[in-house]
């Protein structure tokens, strides 16, 4: 990826300087992301199969829906971004709630190379519409679907959904994101 993002230090101090996508995971670099639980007034929740296209994760399910922060970017306008990316709703900054910031720092493999997640997570979380569309644009996710919330508590557990697959390995940040709605 081409896209430019802004980079910061060890504490997210501003280092005024931006990078790739690319150079970020390689070089671990400290960047910001965001992640949105999204779910129904009856409590269900928004999870998505991940494109088996992406480095990060590849075909698996996630509780959440995010990505990074483009360079000039807001937390909250990324998070609407990526929200309406992979996933077609268009939410607006009256619609998301705030949960929080944690820093993950972990390393990975794929295709036998070496790369570097660092980044400052922005979470929040977002009610929608009971019987909502969803409309991803191409190669962000594979599948998108709801899950009673007690369901997706129990996927969490064991690591698995039912049916459709691996649970990506951020079980406590999934635990965390789903008491913001409970």
């Amino acid at each position: 990826m081409d896209t430019k993002i802004d980079i910061y230090d060890k504490d997210e101090n501003p280092l005024h300087k931006t990078a790739t996508y690319d150079e970020v995971r390689k070089n671990g670099l400290w960047a910001r992301g965001v992640h949105i639980i999204l779910y129904t007034p009856s409590k269900k929740v928004v999870m998505q199969k991940r494109s088996k296209k992406l480095d990060y994760h590849p075909g698996e399910i996630e509780v959440s829906v995010g990505g990074g922060v483009k360079a000039g970017e807001t937390t909250e306008q990324a998070i609407i971004r990526e929200v309406r990316e992979e996933t077609g709703i268009n939410l607006s900054a009256k619609d998301i709630k705030y949960i929080g910031k944690n820093k993950f720092s972990r390393r990975y493999k794929r295709n036998g190379h070496k790369y570097y997640m660092k980044d400052f997570i922005y979470s929040y979380s977002a009610q929608i519409p009971e019987n909502i569309e969803f409309k991803p644009e191409d190669d962000e996710a594979q599948e998108l679907f709801l899950l009673p919330l007690n369901q997706v508590k129990r996927s969490v557990r064991k690591h698995y959904v039912l049916h459709f697959g691996r649970l990506a390995s951020m079980y406590s940040y999934w635990l965390y994101l789903l008491r913001s709605i409970e």
